[in-house]
């Protein structure tokens, strides 16, 4: 796994237009996976599958901003990587896709074809990393640490870092739909200096 995940941070280095925001996303993405472990139940090779998604989920930004996820699903799987497999790469692809717009459909390119345990991680990963996007749609990494409490269905994020964000909080509650539907809970912010 350490040669793919080196590998997956190569990439990252020589395409992505915001490596900053690529790793802020990666590190609040593994804080909502770890938080949420009981909730989702997935194991480490789907935290791998998302740590390689948020590294590469901005990679068609140049390309085409309004439509970059497509794009960047597209670019993901015409990367030639050494230790990375074709089914690896087609779920990275997919889930960095879904960080926005449309929520995973059966219609879709790839995701159509996979089997339902596979869709559903799919779809929990995605979800993951719309938030954790969303809590960084001003590419300033001011957030410094999630804290998720959970109380029956509505889930509080307690978001810690300098001054208030306004657009990340306006990024957190434009992107938690998927969160909301996959767990069945409500979701709210709330900044704590």
């Amino acid at each position: 796994m350490e040669k793919k995940n080196k590998e997956l941070e190569k990439k990252m280095n020589e395409l992505s237009p915001d490596i900053p925001h690529s790793l802020q996303v990666k590190k609040l993405s593994f804080s909502i996976f770890d938080q949420l472990q009981e909730c989702h139940q997935l194991d480490n090779y789907a935290r791998f599958l998302l740590g390689g998604a948020c590294l590469l989920h901005d990679l068609g930004l140049a390309a085409s901003p309004t439509k970059h996820h497509k794009v960047s699903q597209k670019m993901i799987n015409e990367i030639s990587f050494h230790y990375l497999d074709e089914h690896e790469k087609t779920l990275i692809a997919l889930i960095a896709r879904y960080h926005r717009k449309a929520h995973p459909g059966r219609k879709h390119k790839g995701f159509g074809n996979l089997k339902n345990k596979e869709k559903d991680m799919v779809n929990k990963l995605s979800a993951i990393i719309r938030v954790a996007d969303g809590l960084d749609r001003d590419h300033a990494s001011s957030i410094k640490d999630i804290k998720i409490k959970k109380k029956g269905g509505a889930w509080r994020f307690i978001l810690k870092g300098g001054e208030i964000s306004e657009t990340n909080l306006y990024g957190f509650n434009k992107k938690k739909g998927l969160l909301e539907e996959i767990f069945d809970c409500s979701v709210e912010a709330i900044w704590e200096n």
